[in-house]
């Protein structure tokens, strides 16, 4: 069971990032503030969605993807 919410909470990453960049090629004549405030919301968007499809592992331990959206926002 622990497997399936894991592989749900990557296709929810994999969809924010999709969606993200599908939409950035429509949406090209937002300023640079507006596309920053786009991309971090979406980014914040696919956090908080990973955090809800987390895995607890042991007790009070829970794995979810939300780094790897931290990781794409930093860079």
């Amino acid at each position: 069971m622990p497997w399936q919410v894991l592989i749900g909470n990557v296709a929810a990453v994999s969809l924010v990032i999709s969606v993200w960049m599908h939409l950035h090629y429509k949406l090209y004549r937002l300023s640079k503030v507006q596309a920053k405030l786009g991309f971090g919301l979406m980014m914040g968007l696919g956090a908080v969605l990973s955090m809800i499809l987390s895995v607890e592992i042991d007790s009070g331990y829970y794995l979810d993807l939300r780094s790897t959206l931290l990781a794409v926002s930093a860079v």
